[in-house]
């Protein structure tokens, strides 16, 4: 290439860097995948406003867990959304759909509102609260059936659970208002999983091939009846039981599952 190719070459290459911006700074695109009128990638208009991220309120479900409280009538113990579709009915007895906002709220007591049944015994202060399965009078007020079937409704603190001026739809753990232990003396289960006073609870042997197992009543002791330390094999106890506990090792007898797991949910 002689002189004057280059000198010509040079001469085009400063021609067209000073074209070259001018053209860019005109249509200038936003590094964020903008158009040309500013406009937001992420799904803004042309305006650059945020994208909207309304979800349809369909797409989702809150659910409420519900009691009815004399003199207050039905009122919101807590809410809890379920973070997709589904049904309330599967975080437990009294959950439906809505809202706390769409009910009064219950009288709670902090810190035993939060507490499972095992851990409400065991807490100072802290009283767990019943209602009769087979005749609900809590929540979602059902029809009646000739059975006992005392299921745990929440934890209150002492001071509310023995109220003798209240009048709740719950019944306390009984002896809680005494300072005892449950009364499990003479109790007979009124069914697999149930005993006639609330707090004792069917205390059943192992299952095994040609027996019958035997159940009786034995007072809810709590984290005790439910934690152990031992290092023991627990029995089986099949599907729906697990192994009691006393004093930190395991008795070799077995207690329905929802004495030591919260059947709330929680």
């Amino acid at each position: 290439m002689t002189r004057t190719d280059t000198a010509i070459w040079a001469a085009l290459l400063g021609s067209l860097a000073a074209f070259v911006p001018g053209c860019f700074d005109d249509h200038a695109v936003e590094p964020d995948g903008g158009g040309v009128d500013g406009g937001r990638a992420d799904g803004g208009g042309t305006d650059g406003g945020e994208p909207d991220g309304d979800v349809d309120a369909g797409a989702h479900v809150t659910c409420v867990r519900l009691a009815n409280v004399p003199d207050l009538g039905r009122c919101c113990l807590e809410e809890r959304p379920l973070g997709g579709t589904g049904s309330c009915e599967a975080l437990g007895t009294n959950w439906h759909p809505g809202r706390c906002s769409d009910y009064p709220v219950c009288p709670v007591s902090e810190p035993c509102e939060s507490l499972p049944l095992d851990a409400c015994i065991s807490a100072a202060g802290c009283v767990p609260v019943f209602d009769n399965a087979c005749c609900p009078s809590c929540g979602m007020v059902g029809p009646c059936a000739d059975c006992t079937d005392w299921r745990f409704e929440r934890c209150v603190s002492q001071e509310v659970a023995c109220d003798p001026a209240a009048d709740f739809c719950w019944s306390p753990i009984d002896g809680a208002c005494e300072g005892r232990a449950p009364d499990c003396r003479g109790v007979a289960p009124t069914s697999e999983r149930s005993c006639a006073v609330p707090g004792c609870i069917v205390q059943q042997s192992p299952p095994c091939d040609d027996c019958i197992p035997t159940r009786t009543c034995v007072p809810h002791r709590g984290l005790d009846s439910c934690q152990a330390v031992c290092l023991e094999v627990p029995v089986d106890c099949g599907e729906g039981w697990v192994p009691e506990a006393s004093g930190g090792c395991f008795t070799g007898s077995c207690i329905p599952e929802e004495a030591c797991v919260d059947p709330r949910g929680v």
